[in-house]
């Protein structure tokens, strides 16, 4: 389970990383939506997407969802 969890933000921040580096109008931030299990791993991501948004022009919408709603 705790590979599974490392596997899956390696592949958010990866997805983060390369939607952020298409090219995008500088006046226009990039919108990107996320989709997380819900609960304590879900709201410490929350807390740091303000932060995230405003270092890289980007506005991100979060959807929080159950574990099994994921698969």
């Amino acid at each position: 389970m705790k590979n599974m969890r490392k596997f899956l933000s390696l592949g958010l921040v990866s997805a983060m990383t390369f939607a952020l580096a298409i090219p995008a109008a500088a006046d226009e931030p990039v919108k990107m939506t996320l989709a997380l299990r819900g609960g304590t791993y879900g709201e410490v991501i929350k807390q740091c997407l303000p932060a995230f948004e405003e270092e890289n022009n980007c506005k991100i919408d979060v959807l929080d969802l159950e574990f099994d709603d994921l698969h």
